[in-house]
C-alpha cells in the first residue's frame, strides 16, 4: 500500500461516495433483497463507469463498472481507478505523478 494514500474496494459491488451529512440515510440492501433492492439495488443499476442516485435528498457519486481499487490522494483532489488487473498502487500513483501535478495546477488543491 502506498504510504501516502488509502486504497479501497469492494466485494463485488459498485463503490459509491456518499456527503457525509446524508450517510445515516444509506439503508443499503434491504433483508428483503433482491425482491426489494433498495438503495443497493439502485446503486447497481448505474450503467457505466459512474453515476449519480439519490440519497437522503442530495446526490451520492457511484462508481460503477467493476469493483477496482480506488484512492483519493487529497493533494490532488483526484480519484484513481487503476484499469489493469494487477496494477501495484505504488507504481500507479509514482507512475502518474506528472499527471497529478498538473490535475491539481488546473483544477486547483483540495479545500
Amino acid at each position: 500500500m502506498d504510504s501516502e494514500n488509502s486504497w479501497v474496494t469492494s466485494a463485488g459491488g459498485p463503490l459509491i461516495l456518499i456527503p457525509e451529512s446524508v450517510c445515516q440515510q444509506w439503508v443499503g440492501a434491504p433483508c428483503t433483497y433482491p425482491d426489494d433492492q433498495g438503495d443497493y439495488g439502485r446503486t447497481c443499476e448505474v450503467d457505466g463507469y459512474v453515476g449519480l442516485i439519490d440519497v437522503g435528498g442530495t446526490q451520492a457519486l457511484v462508481l460503477g463498472d467493476t469493483p477496482a481499487r480506488t484512492t483519493f490522494p487529497r493533494q490532488h483532489n483526484i480519484m484513481i481507478r487503476p484499469r489493469l488487473e494487477g496494477t501495484r498502487s505504488p507504481d500507479a500513483l509514482h507512475r502518474h505523478r506528472p499527471h497529478l501535478r498538473l490535475a491539481g495546477q488546473c483544477c486547483g488543491p483540495a479545500g
